[in-house]
Parts: structure tokens; C-alpha cells; sequence
């Protein structure tokens, strides 16, 4: 139930800030660990709600986050497709999601 909605689109941050309370004691492998598993767990919730569309903030980075989630949401038969979302609505660091309805 984590995920922000705005103007009708689900919105979910994954900057680790947002997800723990003392991100500066977890290692960097930890730290995409839990973001993959909220990503996950996100994207699940949006497609069980019947969501069509939902904003995944990544951020910049490394590019590391980004491209594990590109990679599973290519592998997600209920995906329809997916694009970096409006950098003047969303920054650079974010992708949007289609899901099938």
C-alpha cells in the first residue's frame, strides 16, 4: 500500500532513503537487494489493484537498478511496455510502466 498516486498514475519512489531508516550502515549489494525486492513487490501490487500505468524512480546512479529493473519488466508477461517517464515531470532517474488490463 506504499504506492503514491498522482494525477491517476502510481507513482513509487526506490531511492533507498525512502525504503530504510539508516541507509548509510548497508552495503551497496544490500542496498539493490532491497530495492529489487520493492521494486517487485510495487509492481506486483500495482497489476493485482488493476493499475494501468505506475512510475518507478530509480534515480541515476550507477545505472545498476535501472537496468535490473528494464530486465524484469521485459521478462513480465503482464507488462505491456515501458519507457523513462517525463524528465520534467520525473527527473531523469524514472521509468513508466504499462500493465496489460
Amino acid at each position: 500500500k506504499n504506492i503514491k498516486t498522482l494525477r491517476g498514475v502510481a507513482k513509487e519512489d526506490l531511492h533507498i532513503g525512502k525504503l530504510v531508516s539508516n541507509p548509510a550502515t548497508i552495503d551497496s549489494r544490500t542496498i539493490l537487494d532491497i530495492q529489487r525486492e520493492h521494486f517487485e513487490k510495487q509492481l506486483d501490487q500495482a497489476h493485482l489493484e488493476g493499475r494501468r500505468h505506475v512510475v518507478f524512480i530509480h534515480g541515476i546512479g550507477s545505472g545498476q537498478l535501472k537496468k535490473l529493473i528494464h530486465h524484469h519488466l521485459n521478462e513480465t508477461p503482464w507488462v505491456e511496455g515501458y519507457a523513462l517517464a517525463d524528465p520534467v515531470e520525473y527527473g531523469n532517474g524514472a521509468t513508466m510502466v504499462t500493465l496489460e488490463q
